[in-house]
């Protein structure tokens, strides 16, 4: 009898299924075995649901299990740790995520070799670590090794090097380094127009990178061809009552609202809201990230009443989405403390921001620039109710950890409330 163990989750999904099974091997029976299989089928649906401790102690019982049954330098072993280390990535325990798949390539290193594509989809995932540790440089260094060696062994015009060169084009977007990140995404789309055709999900994935690029560039003439291409092409692969296409509705939707454009952000935002509900039901994560969004359509168009009913609706769905001090709460929480001090009931903002920066706090501590953003909306709420000293006292630590953070020279301006950079 035979039996097949382990693929690597969220981040390299998409490469298994395309590789047909890449990143499983045949194995005999083993002890365990059957543990072990239970298991691996319910981490991806905890992992879905956020539920990270639970899916956590799975995986680490799978590693166990599969150590146990063949030695801690086995390949499979190495595919455990992996799909441990995206768990913890997913959940922000990026030290903890960055030693697994550290542990987890040297095994594919010594087993596979550093230019097999597991191996490499492992080394990718690290970078990912680090992008979302802002450890820009080294997550550089790491998706243009993954570059080099897809280039090298599949040739420049394969999917998966426009797979490397979306990576870096988003690192880059991280960084605001937007003169980089346009040739690598123009590129990417290039190769996938011609390698797996103009009318494919990459395909539709790339231009919506493309009209994100344009949209934190400021240039939403140009975001908007993109976006729109995105949403087209995502109805006609997918289906017009599809997730996807729920997707690129959303951004679309948000760049037409930034645009003034109220009536059809709206159309869009509804339309994707009524795809997530009925695909993920009410109380998903998704669908109170897209209420979050059309708070935000009636906060820009100075329609307060129903802004605050949908940001109350969206805080409801993400409460039995996640749990009461998850980081992914900020955005809304945020967004309703800013509603309230634009309608002057400072009563009702400042316990708000306040529970964001206990959550920012616990999650990932004072020293990092989101900690700064939120410490500097707080002095806005109290320089509108005109408490200054406290005002500057929250710029000024919010001044003091942006030197810190992005070795910048800042200085505070109260008049305009702005925290500036210094060349």
């Amino acid at each position: 009898m035979t039996v097949v163990v382990g693929s690597l989750l969220p981040q390299c999904v998409n490469a298994a299924i395309k590789d047909k099974g890449l990143l499983t091997f045949v194995l005999q029976e083993y002890q365990g075995q059957e543990e072990a299989e239970a298991l691996t089928r319910q981490i991806p649906e905890l992992y879905r649901q956020r539920r990270f401790d639970e899916a956590i102690k799975m995986a680490e019982r799978v590693v166990a299990i599969v150590e146990r049954a063949f030695g801690r330098q086995h390949q499979n072993v190495g595919i455990s740790l992996s799909n441990l280390a995206v768990l913890y990535s997913a959940k922000g325990e990026y030290r903890r995520a960055e030693e697994l798949f550290n542990r987890a390539n040297a095994i594919f290193e010594k087993t596979l070799g550093s230019d097999h594509a597991i191996t490499v989809m492992n080394l990718n995932a690290l970078g990912d670590v680090y992008k979302a540790e802002r450890d820009y440089e080294r997550a550089r260094q790491i998706y243009s090794k993954v570059m080099e060696v897809r280039e090298r062994t599949l040739g420049p015009e394969h999917p998966d090097v426009a797979a490397s060169l979306n990576s870096l084009g988003l690192l880059y977007d991280a960084q605001r380094d937007f003169k980089r990140a346009e040739p690598l995404f123009t590129r990417s789309l290039s190769i996938l127009e011609k390698a797996v055709g103009p009318e494919t999900a990459e395909v539709a994935a790339c231009l919506g990178y493309l009209g994100e690029h344009y949209r934190a560039l400021g240039d939403l003439n140009k975001a908007l061809p993109f976006l729109r291409r995105a949403m087209a092409l995502s109805e006609k692969v997918f289906g017009p009552e599809q997730l996807q296409t729920a997707n690129s509705a959303m951004a679309l939707g948000n760049v037409v609202a930034q645009r003034g454009e109220y009536d059809e952000a709206e159309h869009l935002l509804r339309r994707a809201l009524a795809i997530r509900e009925k695909l993920l039901g009410s109380a998903h994560l998704d669908v109170a990230n897209c209420l979050n969004d059309l708070g935000s359509l009636y906060f820009d168009k100075g329609d307060y009443k129903n802004a605050e009913r949908i940001y109350r609706s969206a805080l409801e769905t993400y409460s039995k989405a996640v749990t009461e001090n998850d980081v992914v709460l900020v955005p809304c929480l945020q967004n309703l403390a800013s509603l309230y001090t634009r309608m002057g009931d400072y009563s009702r903002a400042e316990p708000i921001f306040q529970r964001v920066l206990t959550i920012r706090e616990l999650v990932s501590g004072t020293s990092t620039p989101e900690f700064a953003t939120n410490l500097s909306n707080m002095a806005v709420l109290y320089q509108e109710k005109g408490d200054y000293a406290k005002s500057e006292q929250f710029y000024q630590r919010a001044l003091v950890i942006l030197e810190r953070a992005l070795g910048l020279g800042l200085r505070w301006t109260p008049k305009s409330r702005q925290l500036r950079a210094r060349t």
